[in-house]
């Protein structure tokens, strides 16, 4: 990276950090959760406000593209990955187990009802959402329909921290539903994708591939995972405590390159799948 575009780097940096703390302290004055406030800051100096009235000046500060747009990307990815982390060290599973049942029932109710309002608008006006809706059938209401059951699970995880509840029985209900259904959210929109792809059955059959080796992904997490980090993390404990940030890191690290090996090594849907330019 050169330095004219590192400087562009810092610079973004500073200016979305600056943004949502800002933004942040504001929403914290008028009493509602910092993830708010941070949130209209990013409306603020993103396309929607910043690009609109002045969009030479944030194509300078925001490139689409370049080293620059690759080092931003990777830093906000990068955070989510921590922030995730450490929003799942807050879960106790042994609790999650006593409210299986209850966890169950919001889980599905919270997929139902946004998948069947969106499912209903296009068949009731399909009109509205353009030519395509009626190209695609029954597939367009479909995709409405997951697209309007998939959770934000970090927005939902940052304000149940904001506010406290991540240990208490109903920030564990949501947090639990909400991985629930984003899980199963995102497995349906990538069986929608196949189904539009013009691969067709190929790309159903990577998609079967591809939901096997999430589950077997899942799988060794719960278990040899789980085995693996009650040990590192008694070994993390008994180390001084300079080392125990950097282990932290390399215990989330680790995972997570694996993962991203896992994904590289294999052909999935997701990656030969193009999906249908038409739809918004």
């Amino acid at each position: 990276m050169a330095r004219q575009e590192l400087i562009v780097f810092l610079v973004q940096v500073s200016v979305m950090l600056g943004a949502a703390l800002i933004f942040g302290h504001l929403a914290r004055r008028l009493r509602l959760p910092a993830v708010l406030g941070e949130l209209v800051g990013g409306i603020v100096i993103g396309p929607t406000l910043l690009g609109a009235l002045a969009p030479g000046f944030f194509a300078a500060l925001f490139p689409a593209s370049g080293p620059a747009s690759m080092a931003r990307d990777a830093l906000i990815r990068v955070g989510l990955l921590c922030f995730l982390f450490v929003a799942g060290l807050e879960v106790n599973l042994s609790q999650m187990r006593k409210l299986g049942w209850t966890i169950a029932w919001t889980s599905f109710l919270g997929i139902a009802f946004p998948f069947a309002i969106g499912f209903a608008l296009v068949l009731a006006f399909p009109r509205s959402f353009g030519p395509q809706a009626a190209a695609h059938g029954v597939l367009y209401p479909l995709f409405l329909g997951t697209a309007m059951s998939i959770s934000a699970l970090p927005v939902i995880a940052r304000i149940l921290m904001d506010l406290s509840l991540t240990r208490t029985r109903l920030g564990m209900v949501v947090m639990a539903a909400a991985t629930i259904d984003d899980l199963i959210g995102w497995s349906l929109f990538a069986v929608i994708l196949s189904k539009v792809s013009p691969i067709g059955i190929e790309g159903q059959r990577s998609l079967g591939g591809t939901l096997f080796q999430v589950l077997v992904l899942f799988g060794l997490i719960l278990t040899v995972g789980r085995w693996l980090g009650r040990r590192g993390l008694a070994w993390a404990k008994s180390l001084p405590s300079w080392p125990s940030g950097f282990m932290g890191i390399a215990v989330l690290a680790v995972p997570s390159w694996w993962a991203w090996r896992w994904r590289r090594a294999t052909k999935s849907a997701t990656r030969r799948t193009k999906p249908c330019t038409s739809w918004p």
